[in-house]
């Protein structure tokens, strides 16, 4: 029996959906949320819903019933909030005897990185290694929906795009690919391994904005700016402070080469490439961003 939790986000909805369309005949497919609102949705591609809370453990004792493998989608949140309720997930798996352990974790663990995400998902990564089951890491390049989602904010606003990542060149990946080389990995009889899932190319931001705006016909251009100038922006978007710490040494990791790298690892797993930025972009949705209208005539949503 195959569990998959966030069934209802983004990303675990994609999976579920994926893996629902691939599984083998008679393989029982269990969707798990921490919210039952819209278990009607989720039940048709899943056999049964399950509510999976990682802040309320007695959930966890009764959705992990039966299952032998099992995806942990990471969840957002503070950096110590999300340790802990990622382990309230694993050890709850372990208990009810689970046997095989998937995870959502991150491009950059690397324990010298500046990127406290990176330190949240290591974390968890030497948590899952440590125990006595078969496990697979999923490790996640940098969202291509992320990035292309802040470029439409800048060209609604004044066409620049700001951001502290110097001149790196990331390998950005769509999370709908991330979602069906998820699906990929839990339906493979493979573990003790860790996919490192890149795009298909290295892109630099001022590419990206180029990308953006031969797709939409807005002008849009990049703008590299320091951790203090990155930081005063963020403070004026009223984000919080470990929000805004976040961003900064998210910014120094890439800016330090820890999320810079190309891999194989998608289309050894999917068996083809990820889609390439041009071809990704007009599939996502970004909002009030149009071909061909101009910036100043777009409304900020």
């Amino acid at each position: 029996m195959i569990g998959i939790t966030g069934a209802s986000g983004y990303l675990g909805g994609r999976i579920l959906r994926s893996v629902a369309a691939q599984r083998p005949a008679g393989q029982p497919l269990i969707a798990m949320t921490r919210r039952l609102a819209n278990a009607a949705e989720l039940k048709r591609f899943a056999d049964d819903v399950r509510q999976a809370d990682f802040a309320a453990p007695e959930t966890l004792d009764l959705a992990f019933r039966g299952i032998d493998t099992l995806l942990i989608v990471s969840v957002e949140g503070r950096d110590e909030e999300r340790i802990r309720l990622h382990r309230n997930a694993l050890q709850a798996a372990l208990a009810r005897g689970v046997r095989r352990i998937l995870y959502t974790s991150f491009f950059d663990v690397d324990p010298n990185s500046p990127s406290s995400v990176a330190r949240v998902h290591r974390m968890m990564e030497a948590d899952l290694m440590s125990s006595d089951v078969d496990w697979v890491m999923l490790r996640d390049g940098p969202y291509a929906d992320n990035f292309a989602k802040r470029v439409a904010e800048a060209a609604r606003q004044d066409g620049i795009f700001r951001m502290a990542a110097g001149e790196a060149r990331l390998p950005l990946i769509g999370r709908a690919d991330l979602a069906e080389a998820a699906a990929a990995a839990v339906l493979s009889d493979r573990s003790q391994v860790a996919w490192r899932l890149s795009g298909a190319e290295l892109l630099g931001c001022a590419e990206l904005c180029a990308a953006f705006s031969e797709t939409f016909g807005l002008s849009v251009r990049y703008e590299a700016i320091s951790d203090d100038e990155q930081a005063t922006d963020l403070q004026r978007q009223g984000l919080r402070t470990d929000l805004i710490e976040r961003r900064i040494a998210y910014g120094r990791a890439i800016r330090e080469g820890y999320m810079t790298s190309l891999t194989d690892d998608f289309q050894d797993l999917v068996g083809r490439q990820p889609m390439r930025i041009r071809d990704l972009l007009p599939t996502l949705d970004l909002g009030a961003v149009r071909q061909g209208v101009p910036t100043n005539e777009v409304k900020a949503s």
